[in-house]
């Protein structure tokens, strides 16, 4: 299990805990040691716990960049998506990552994103991104990377150029009116709180 600290956003203070390499099947199964995880969840942690939300979430491989770089500090973007826009926004999101393989510079280099749908999401479809900060929060900075980071025209233009100007209009348009709630924050690993 590995746990992160949230430093900022409306959860600054709390850890998220998460496991990997599930299968559905996996949900099937009891564990072993059932009554003695239950023992001490019921002592060394839901006493601590103010709260608590649980969630299951696909890792959405085709629509990820660069995760092979490592880091240890995140910036999480959660976005509630209008159900009636999901598949468009998810189209949207496969179009930018393949103008975001076309741009070079130091910060296109470094751009690394993990994104995640949650399972169950309930009334409406959650998408997670979590960028990878291999370079710490300083990343963070205007112009840490120099020239051709995000709000110069390199991925307008290299967007309108594979497109279309109608194409990049509709995009505009819709990454306004399909998010209904958005939550970011930072986030660093926690190694002395995760299972070894």
């Amino acid at each position: 299990m590995s746990t992160y600290e949230i430093l900022s956003g409306v959860y600054q203070g709390s850890y998220l805990l998460a496991t990997s390499g599930k299968a559905y099947a996996d949900f099937d199964l009891e564990r072993p040691d059932a009554q003695a995880h239950s023992l001490d969840l019921d002592k060394n942690l839901f006493p601590y716990l103010q709260e608590m939300e649980n969630g299951t979430y696909r890792y959405l491989d085709t629509l990820s960049l660069h995760t092979e770089i490592q880091a240890d500090k995140f910036v999480v973007n959660i976005r509630h998506i209008n159900p009636a826009l999901y598949t468009d926004y998810k189209k949207e999101l496969g179009r930018s990552l393949k103008v975001y393989g076309t741009l070079k510079g130091e910060f296109w280099n470094n751009l690394s994103l993990s994104l995640f749908e949650q399972l169950w999401s309930g009334t409406d479809p959650v998408i997670v991104s979590s960028r990878s900060l291999k370079d710490g929060f300083k990343s963070l900075e205007n112009d840490y990377y120099g020239a051709g980071q995000p709000g110069t025209s390199d991925f307008k233009n290299e967007y309108i150029k594979e497109f279309g100007t109608a194409d990049w209009d509709k995009r505009i348009k819709l990454l306004q009116d399909a998010v209904i709630k958005n939550v970011v924050y930072i986030m660093k690993y926690r190694k002395d709180l995760s299972a070894q």
